[in-house]
């Protein structure tokens, strides 16, 4: 059973908590670093082994982020298991010798009845929000304690608890979010299922979105101002929502966020079998090859202004495609060629022909559902680290000793703030003495009268 408490104290340590936070943060610089995409070869098996490819979603990421959230829940508990307990235990009192050995104190001497004397200060300390307790050991003598600023004693359990939430919205987002990007052309349809990293299973999407339009706005000598996509959810086979998404403006929907990221251009290919007629066809993107079904055949291709477009539009018009042809992974062939232009295929019966130029938009998708959490979190951050910065705790004990018509009066304090609490102690004094000579108080003799104090 020992050996369990000292297992338990190790784990829910600072020092742990810190090893593991430091490990989230050499495994995030790893995910920003490295790229998230799949190599081949011995290095992309162990990639694809250690999921280097999607870090952030990877099972050790997420076993870190699980062993974080609970170093910090079982410290957290064991914090607010000692503020209970230290809320339930006396409260001390102090005798004049011990008010001495302290470093901030003041004494001064008042004139009549120690029990009235002792009912105001008691009233004065708590309309100041001091927590006051009290004894009197003898006739004639007074032990007085006053705490403020408690509610410090909870600003690190706030705080443990904010990074918990925090760690929790992390979590979540990882567990079932995802980050990932596609590039569609104008004229698709695509649902989430179509989306690397998803996770969404073949059919099991709530909607689709497609993209009905896509145009860039450009500056007089012709460089991009900006570029927008113009789209529509579908759900359930109706179109309920059209939207305009451009960078800095996303669509969300349904808890997903998509946004504009880039653009380019997509060129449509016409596999043609020896009777010229069409057997298959599909878009082929910059960076990409399309495989030509039945053969080991595959083209890329990217187009170039052979001539300048009067309105500098993404148009046909005067474009010459760049092509070249694979066997398996190896080049067989490149060159150059006009549009709806037949390009023969190796020794196969089949031809090429790239119809025409045809826009995509990049965009980036994200579905975080731990953002709430993380708002939230960040919430508690704040409470906890202004009750930190602007609640001064302190704890002051006073002494009344009546000798003959006067009172000995010795206050004394402990603060982390020395400044403050010398602050308060000298003000107080101001205050009791001003109102014992005076006879005028803070707090009135008839609020006392109606408290029963007097």
């Amino acid at each position: 059973m020992s050996g369990d408490k000292s297992w338990l104290t190790k784990f829910r340590s600072m020092k742990t908590g810190l090893i593991l936070v430091l490990a989230i943060i050499l495994a995030s610089i790893a995910g920003t670093i490295l790229p998230q995409q799949g190599l081949h070869g011995l290095t992309g098996r162990w990639y694809s082994l250690l999921q280097l490819d999607d870090v952030f979603h990877s099972w050790w990421y997420v076993t870190l982020l699980a062993l974080a959230a609970l170093n910090l829940m079982a410290c957290s508990f064991y914090r607010l298991k000692n503020l209970t307990q230290r809320r339930e235990e006396t409260k001390p009192l102090l005798e004049s010798s011990q008010l001495d050995k302290l470093q901030e104190k003041q004494a001064f001497v008042l004139t009549g009845p120690c029990h009235v004397t002792g009912d105001r200060i008691i009233n004065l300390l708590t309309s100041r929000g001091y927590e006051t307790w009290y004894d009197r050991p003898e006739p004639g003598k007074w032990r007085i304690g006053a705490e403020q600023g408690r509610l410090h004693l909870w600003a690190s359990l706030i705080t443990h608890f904010s990074f918990l939430v925090i760690m929790l919205g992390v979590l979540t987002g990882a567990v079932f979010g995802f980050q990932s990007s596609i590039n569609a052309p104008v004229g698709a349809v695509f649902g989430l299922d179509s989306i690397p990293g998803s996770g969404v299973a073949p059919g099991r999407e709530d909607f689709k979105l497609r993209v009905d339009d896509f145009r860039i706005e450009r500056y007089a000598d012709s460089t991009p101002a900006g570029y927008y996509s113009q789209v529509t959810i579908i759900r359930e086979g109706q179109a309920e929502k059209t939207a305009t998404i451009a960078v800095n403006s996303p669509l969300e929907y349904n808890g997903v966020k998509f946004y504009q990221a880039s653009y380019g251009e997509a060129i449509k290919v016409d596999i043609m079998g020896t009777d010229g007629m069409v057997i298959d066809s599909g878009l082929v993107l910059y960076g990409q090859r399309f495989a030509i079904p039945g053969t080991e055949y595959s083209v890329s291709a990217s187009s170039q202004l052979s001539a300048p477009h009067p309105d500098g539009s993404t148009e046909s018009f005067g474009r010459q495609v760049i092509y070249a042809v694979f066997q398996g992974n190896q080049p067989e062939s490149m060159g150059r060629t006009s549009l709806a232009t037949p390009i023969k295929i190796g020794n196969e019966d089949k031809t090429v022909s790239f119809v025409e130029i045809v826009p995509y938009t990049g965009l980036l998708v994200k579905k975080d559902p731990g953002v709430p959490l993380i708002w939230l979190g960040s919430f508690f951050l704040l409470v906890g680290m202004g009750i930190s910065f602007f609640m001064r705790p302190h704890r002051l004990w006073l002494v009344l000793q009546q000798e003959g018509s006067e009172i000995a009066v010795l206050i004394g304090g402990i603060s982390k703030n020395r400044f403050m609490l010398a602050d308060s102690i000298k003000s107080l004094s101001h205050d009791i003495q001003r109102g014992a000579s005076t006879g005028v108080w803070k707090v009135s003799d008839k609020e006392m009268l109606l408290n029963g104090n007097i």
